[in-house]
């Protein structure tokens, strides 16, 4: 099967996050999908955090839980940033002169408000797992050969 370079698809950084953080090979197929599914979650994400901007404790806890989810996924918070600026540069030449210096500033203040609530649910879900993994290590009891 041929393989397919990601910067000819038009968004390399996105296909780069994809491949790295789900652990795909660069094969075309596999990327296509992978792609698509985390595009498609991303526009839900940056739709429902559009409509929560007057509802910040909501967008909050969705932020939070999202990055929570990250940990699950092993996606390190090292990568989120590359979401807001591949939404921007993606973006900027649809709208063409709608665009503008104050417009730019405002998604890019979504997305350090965003990423940064992220990161935190993201640690959080770190220490909770580092912590029950603790935890359940101390609840065992010692299991030493205790066979005659």
């Amino acid at each position: 099967m041929k393989t397919h370079d990601a910067a000819a698809g038009g968004s390399s950084a996105l296909c780069l996050i994809v491949s790295v953080t789900l652990g795909f090979t660069p094969n075309f197929i596999v990327l296509k999908r992978a792609l698509l599914c985390c595009l498609n979650s991303v526009m839900s994400f940056i739709e429902k955090s559009v409509a929560r901007l007057d509802q910040l404790e909501r967008l909050e806890i969705l932020a939070r839980e999202l990055g929570k989810s990250h940990f699950r996924y092993n996606a390190p918070p090292k990568y989120f940033g590359y979401v807001g600026a591949e939404f921007i540069c993606a973006v900027r030449p649809i709208l063409k002169d709608r665009w503008t210096p104050e417009l730019e500033q405002a998604w890019k203040t979504l997305f350090q408000y965003v990423t940064g609530i992220m990161k935190d649910g993201y640690l959080e879900e770190e220490r909770s797992k580092r912590n029950q993994t603790l935890t359940s290590g101390k609840e065992r009891p010692d299991k030493r050969n205790t066979a005659i």
